[in-house]
C-alpha cells in the first residue's frame, strides 16, 4: 500500500531508493542542487555501472555541479523545459513528491509525497514508469529512455499484468 511521506520520510525513502537500486534509477527534478549524501550514493552507483538518468528542468546548474556530473560516465541528464513534476524511481519503488533534488529543500522546506511500492501498488507504479518515458522526456532524449523502460519493464514483470 502506497505511503504517505513527510520531508524527513521523503529524504530517507529518496535515499533508500537510490541505494537500492540495482538496474536503472531515474530522478526527475526542476531544481537541481544535489547534497553531498545524494552525491556520494550516485557515486556509488556510478561505480557499480548502475544505469543513471537524472532529468532536470531549470537551466541554473552551476559549473561545479555540471563538471561533477560529466565524471560519471553511468549517470546521464537530461533537460526537459517547463518542468515541474518531481519523481524518483527504480526498479522496485517510486516517490512522487514535492521535494526537488535541491539542497535548500531538502533541509529547509516543508514537503511531502507518496512512496509506491512495484510489489504492492503494481498499477500506480507502471502508470509512473510509463509516464516518465511517453510524458516527461523531450526528443531525443525520449528515445533512448523509453528504450531503456522497455527493457527494464520486460526483466522486471511489467508484460506478465499488463493487458
Amino acid at each position: 500500500m502506497a505511503k504517505f511521506l513527510n520531508t524527513s520520510a521523503t529524504n530517507y525513502y529518496l535515499e533508500e531508493l537510490i541505494k537500492t537500486a540495482s538496474d536503472r534509477l531515474i530522478l526527475i527534478s526542476p531544481f537541481l542542487k544535489l547534497n553531498d549524501r545524494i552525491k556520494e550514493l550516485l557515486e556509488d552507483k556510478n561505480r557499480l555501472k548502475i544505469d543513471v538518468r537524472i532529468v532536470y528542468g531549470k537551466s541554473e546548474l552551476q559549473p561545479e555541479e555540471i563538471n561533477w556530473l560529466k565524471e560519471l560516465t553511468f549517470v546521464r541528464t537530461s533537460f526537459c523545459k517547463n518542468l515541474h513534476a518531481k519523481c524518483y524511481i527504480n526498479e522496485e519503488s517510486c516517490i512522487i513528491t514535492s521535494l526537488n533534488l535541491y539542497e535548500f529543500s531538502q533541509v529547509n522546506n516543508n514537503e511531502m509525497g507518496m512512496h509506491i511500492s512495484r510489489s504492492e501498488d503494481f498499477e500506480i507504479y507502471k502508470d509512473a514508469y510509463r509516464c516518465l518515458s511517453t510524458k516527461l522526456s523531450p526528443p531525443p532524449y525520449a528515445a533512448s529512455l523509453t528504450s531503456g523502460l522497455i527493457q527494464a519493464s520486460d526483466r522486471s514483470g511489467f508484460n506478465q499484468t499488463s493487458s
